[in-house]
């Protein structure tokens, strides 16, 4: 999602377990590694949206959000 501004934050729907958020932050990385450093400066967050129940922001700065979290 991009705001007009230009800051933007990427998301990654998995619903499976471990091995589809590992297969997620994989995506997300490449996606990282292709950004100009214009891109990335304007990057606000890159998540995961999961089935699970846990919400987290990973070592590598990928945050991980229980989909049950989004509801308000």
């Amino acid at each position: 999602m991009e705001a007009p501004d230009g800051r933007w934050v990427g998301f990654e729907v998995k619903l499976g377990g471990q091995s589809a958020i590992d297969q997620a932050v994989a995506n997300l990385s490449r996606l990282r590694a292709r950004l100009t450093d214009d891109k990335w400066s304007q990057m606000v967050s890159l998540n995961i949206i999961t089935a699970g129940s846990t919400s987290f922001r990973r070592d590598d700065g990928i945050q991980v959000v229980a989909l049950g979290h989004l509801t308000s």
